[in-house]
């Protein structure tokens, strides 16, 4: 990026030589005029008009010469410059014809210039060589005069021209004095500081406000400012500084804007300016000092999106709704165009786009095909150079989310203009860190929740969580109609086993006898323990007595089949006591009903099944 530069010179060096010779060349322009003008107006008689217009044009010429190469000319040759335009004064002086002629006025005129910018010897020097050449022009002069009035006006002239450069001197010093201070301070000032002009000009800087805007100070000073603010505050600024030149006065205190810098980097600034006033409380100009707030700006951003995400997983948001925001937030505290998190739905399972900011459906898919997405062997990756699909080359970050089950996803943040860096990373590891307490804290509420509603040594649903599905089957068949069926499976001699074989041979037998069951049924049919030996199902459609028996059969035969237990073959049998309801049946009744019907193939003989009917309810109620 290049800044447009006004036409204006730094100050230094060069400065000095400009302002040193334009000046000077500008006190003869205006000394030639007057002497034009002299020319032209009434004067004294016996003048010698020749030698005055030598004196004229010999003024013209040196003026010329001190504009063409007034960034060029040394200090010396300014001065030997000067012992020319003495004698430019004095040779009109001498051919004026006048007695103590207007043109000694431009003695004035040169040492008053030589007491500004020369040294104290050097000016001495040169009011020396006025004194000579007045000398001089006193004795030649056409104007009658006695010596002592030459000598008078010599003396006094000489005096006057020495008081008024030694005032100047002084003077000039003092404001030098108070410069110098003001630039030492500013110079060694860890702010960043700037004078600037009301055109949005950069008059003058440090060293620390070059590197802030990361441009030299010889290229800096002389730019306009403007080029530098974010397009988006230019026109704020802009009303800013037209209403401190109008009005002389800067409304606020502190301001934070944006700054482009060349290499489009943008920082954010907290801004102090104050008008600098003239004579008569003219407003010249603005002293402005800037504090780089990026980096604070940045880190409140941050804990801003960190405390959004945990008080939405505080709030308890859902999976889905928590990683869309997650996303949306690490982009946020990023800056990063292109965020993505991916979460894998079960332990084991292949990661999956969770959430995602900036990225379409397909450039996903394409960056999950690189391998761009993948959680990181080492917890967090930084890489540069990329080639992104749809980004372009880019920086990125990725951070693995890792909960005490294992590996859950990753966080990952692409960029083609940022350039990611460890504090980056570390933001993306605290915002990984609240997605994996969040998970952490999800599955063990659904752990706890599972372990309450589940037997641990068969995981089928327990008592409780059978009761609930069996009330909402009921509950369902009274709005469509239909019938329930409760099956209540209890094995034959399970005590045996268990006395003879051990407790552990029995529950790895029950292990899996619930799983043989639970094959033969249907998705939509439910089986629970009960406890010890206990088993039911709930049928919930198609319970209809003998679709119900045929599933009693079923199961039945399954369990037919020898169980291979730690080595040995064991054989068992079940009695199965089946009961039907409608919409209107009790939960607990209906159970308690295969309860009854079971007990009665026990009765039997074992190993069947039985229905429970309206003559076992008899036999029920007279007990």
């Amino acid at each position: 990026m290049q800044f447009p530069r006004n036409r204006h010179i730094p100050p230094g060096p060069a400065a000095e030589r400009v302002l040193l010779t334009s000046s000077l060349a500008w006190l003869h322009v205006i000394g030639a005029s007057l002497s034009a003008a002299w020319l032209v107006l009434p004067h004294a008689a016996g003048a010698r008009e020749s030698l005055i217009l030598v004196a004229t044009l010999g003024a013209y010429g040196i003026a010329a010469i001190l504009l063409a190469g007034r960034s060029r000319l040394s200090l010396a040759a300014v001065q030997l410059t000067m012992l020319g335009t003495t004698a430019v004064i004095s040779l009109a002086a001498a051919a004026s014809a006048e007695r103590g002629s207007v043109y000694g006025l431009f003695y004035l005129w040169a040492t008053l210039y030589a007491f500004s910018f020369f040294s104290r010897r050097q000016a001495l020097v040169q009011v020396a060589a006025v004194a000579a050449a007045y000398a001089l022009v006193l004795t030649v002069q056409l104007a009658p005069t006695t010596w002592s009035e030459d000598l008078t006006r010599w003396g006094m002239t000489i005096a006057t021209l020495l008081a008024a450069g030694i005032l100047v001197r002084t003077l000039t010093e003092r404001l030098r004095e108070r410069e110098q201070h003001l630039r030492l301070a500013m110079e060694q000032s860890s702010l960043a500081s700037a004078v600037l002009g009301f055109d949005r000009t950069v008059l003058d800087a440090n060293e620390a406000c070059a590197r802030l805007v990361g441009v030299p100070r010889d290229e800096l000073i002389g730019t306009n400012i403007e080029s530098m603010w974010h397009p988006g505050d230019r026109e704020v600024h802009a009303a800013a500084v037209d209403r401190g030149a109008a009005t002389g006065e800067l409304a606020g205190d502190r301001q934070e804007t944006r700054l482009v810098r060349p290499d489009g980097q943008v920082r954010w600034l907290s801004v102090a300016a104050t008008v600098i006033h003239g004579d008569r409380g003219r407003p010249l100009h603005l002293f402005a000092q800037f504090d780089d707030v990026t980096d604070r700006r940045l880190q409140i951003a941050r804990q801003e999106a960190l405390s959004r995400l945990a008080r939405l997983a505080l709030d308890g948001a859902a999976t889905g709704a928590l990683a869309a925001q997650a996303a949306a937030i690490a982009a946020s505290g990023l800056d990063a165009t292109h965020v993505a998190l991916t979460i894998s739905p079960a332990a084991g399972a292949p990661p999956a786009a969770a959430g995602a900011q900036g990225w379409s459906e397909g450039g996903v898919q394409s960056a999950f095909a690189a391998g761009l997405l993948d959680a990181p062997a080492g917890g967090t990756l930084i890489e540069h150079g990329l080639q992104v699909e749809g980004v372009g080359q880019a920086s990125g970050v990725r951070v693995a989310i890792r909960t005490p089950d294992g590996l859950l996803g990753a966080l990952c943040a692409h960029d083609c203009e940022r350039h990611f860096d460890r504090e980056d990373a570390l933001f993306l590891e605290a915002a990984a860190g609240i997605l994996a307490a969040t998970e952490a804290r999800a599955r063990a509420e659904a752990r706890l929740r599972h372990q309450a509603l589940h037997d641990p040594l068969t995981d089928l649903p327990n008592r409780a969580l059978l009761q609930d599905r069996l009330q909402h089957a009921l509950a369902r068949a009274a709005r469509g109609g239909g019938d329930v069926g409760a099956l209540f499976i209890d094995l034959d001699h399970f005590k045996v086993i268990n006395d003879s074989l051990g407790h552990d041979v029995g529950d790895e037998l029950l292990a899996q006898v619930a799983a043989r069951l639970s094959a033969e049924l249907r998705d939509s049919d439910t089986l629970g323990r009960l406890g010890g030996d206990e088993f039911v199902v709930i049928a919930e459609s198609g319970g209809e007595p003998a679709q119900l028996v045929r599933l009693a059969q079923r199961l039945g035969a399954a369990l037919g089949h020898p169980f291979a237990v730690r080595g040995d073959e064991l054989t068992i049998t079940a009695s199965i006591g089946i009961a039907c309801g409608d919409g209107d049946s009790d939960s607990n009744a209906l159970v308690r009903d295969a309860d009854a019907a079971m007990y009665r193939a026990k009765d039997l003989g074992r190993a069947r099944y039985e229905l429970f009917d309206a003559a076992l309810r008899e036999r029920v109620l007279r007990r």
